[in-house]
């Protein structure tokens, strides 16, 4: 018996979407690669090639990209040293009698664009060092890196350093997640070193983080997006960090960076966030600083749309975090 015409137009057209959809699709992973390879590529690779480029590709998978050891720079009268365990320290020294207190974060910490002596690190150091103890801080902070390259990073360098304190400067924007539409900061760092196999993909998913984002610095609304997306992510890599901190014997603690263009009108517009993340570490049992209020009478002298600390905002959180740390066991 001869199949009914009208089913067998039917298929026909089935057939031919399927076909007309992966048509569509071959066809804009071809526009992608060539647009990648004729204009993003290029100038990652140009960046990589450039005097200020202190990173290099990581063996390790999780962490991708690390600072490259052994550099050293000086810039319009800044500083950088890299020492030879890829960590922002002007020495090799591993201090085996100080109290070891490691700085965990970003570009915050790490501190992009200032000369090695005004650092946070080089600050809390200071502060500490007034009191007269014997104290080493370090600063593990990577540009770009988020939950997941932090808690690897603090893995990594403590098999050198074993520290005694690991005290977390969490950023907000931390909550980006790599392969994912939260892909954040690091994604020029990046895939700088690590390109994804399909573009088609990537370029969607960087198209909603570009939406999302909204201006070039980002919002309040932009930072909830983030945690709103990934608070379940995120409380699963501070329980990692604190089940590891704890089984190593290190006093874990969190400093709450605040989110420069969350100060709109004399007010805090993340403050339920941080009350939120707060709540949870302690009830962990987990020492939290959240220093949102002493940054709202003068917050455009002391940090910038893209958290960044201005060196008024570089010496207060110093002193806060010294203070802190003090607070946190006899020094």
């Amino acid at each position: 018996m001869a199949e009914p015409a009208p089913l067998r137009r039917a298929l026909f057209r089935s057939v031919g979407a399927v076909f007309f959809i992966m048509a569509t699709l071959v066809g804009f992973e071809l526009l992608c690669r060539v647009y990648a390879a004729y204009v993003v590529f290029p100038e990652l690779e140009k960046a990589k090639l450039a005097p200020l480029h202190f990173y290099q590709k990581s063996d390790n998978p999780v962490l991708g990209y690390e600072l490259r050891p052994h550099f050293e720079l000086e810039h319009e009268g800044r500083k950088l040293h890299i020492n030879r365990y890829g960590l922002r320290e002007s020495d090799d020294e591993l201090a085996p009698h100080h109290r070891r207190i490691a700085l965990l974060g970003d570009s915050v910490l790490f501190a992009v664009g200032l000369s090695q002596e005004n650092t946070l690190g080089a600050r809390i150091q200071d502060n500490l060092d007034a009191k007269g103890d014997a104290v080493r801080v370090l600063n593990f902070g990577v540009p770009g890196y988020a939950f997941a390259q932090v808690e690897e990073n603090l893995r990594v360098k403590n098999e050198i350093y074993d520290v005694s304190d690991a005290v977390y400067l969490l950023n907000l924007n931390d909550y980006s997640r790599r392969n994912s539409i939260y892909e954040g900061a690091d994604n020029g760092l990046y895939r700088t070193y690590h390109r994804p196999s399909l573009l088609a993909p990537w370029f969607i998913r960087k198209a909603i983080y570009r939406y999302a984002k909204g201006s070039q610095w980002g919002d309040a609304d932009w930072y909830r997006w983030f945690f709103d997306g990934n608070e379940a992510y995120g409380y699963a890599s501070l329980d990692r960090m604190i089940d590891y901190t704890r089984s190593q014997g290190i006093a874990f603690s969190v400093v709450l960076v605040p989110a420069g263009a969350a100060y709109i009108d004399d007010e805090y517009a993340l403050a339920d966030l941080h009350d939120q993340i707060e709540a949870y570490l302690v009830d962990r049992g987990i020492r939290v600083l959240n220093p949102v209020n002493e940054f709202l009478l003068r917050r455009e002298d002391l940090i910038d749309e893209t958290d960044h600390l201005h060196q008024p905002g570089i010496d207060l959180m110093g002193n806060l975090v010294a203070e802190f740390i003090e607070q946190g066991g006899k020094l």
